[in-house]
């Protein structure tokens, strides 16, 4: 054979070795992953619970959840998103809208009282984050809740 022909050839050979290889280690992670993803579901519902526990803390983030956790942040944060599909701070924003769109609906505290009882840091906090969640401002809220009664 010519060399060049020959080259080739060992180098198909390589490349499907390779490739054996590469399907080998991916099986194995699979595997992996199916034996720990009782464990994942584990973590991210404790790490949900713990969310719904301590929402009204103002300094509750990634890193105070995975130290409440024994687990590095960004990984909770991986496991928590590929769990629920969203990200634990989502999910921690979302619970403090909920609570402060019940405190708007029934209760005639202010912006930064609200702000307070939901572990929000200031009423600008809080008006940052619900209107990027609900598209109006607490305060548009508010109104349309009473419009509404």
């Amino acid at each position: 054979l010519h060399p060049r022909v020959r080259r080739q050839r060992q180098m198909c050979i390589r490349d499907r070795f390779d490739y054996r290889a590469i399907l080998e280690e991916a099986l194995n992670q699979l595997r992996q992953l199916r034996l720990s993803s009782h464990e994942t579901h584990t973590i991210c519902d404790k790490a949900a619970s713990y969310i719904q526990d301590h929402y009204t803390d103002p300094n509750l983030n990634n890193n105070a959840l995975g130290n409440a956790l024994n687990i590095s942040p960004s990984y909770l944060s991986r496991l928590f998103k590929l769990q629920f599909g969203q990200a634990p701070l989502d999910y921690l924003y979302q619970l403090r809208i909920e609570s402060a769109k019940e405190l708007l609906s029934h209760t005639a505290m202010t912006m930064e009282d609200i702000a307070v009882r939901t572990g929000f840091l200031n009423g600008t906090a809080l008006i940052k984050i619900f209107r990027k969640i609900e598209g109006i401002t607490p305060g548009a809220y508010r109104k349309l809740m009473q419009n509404n009664t």
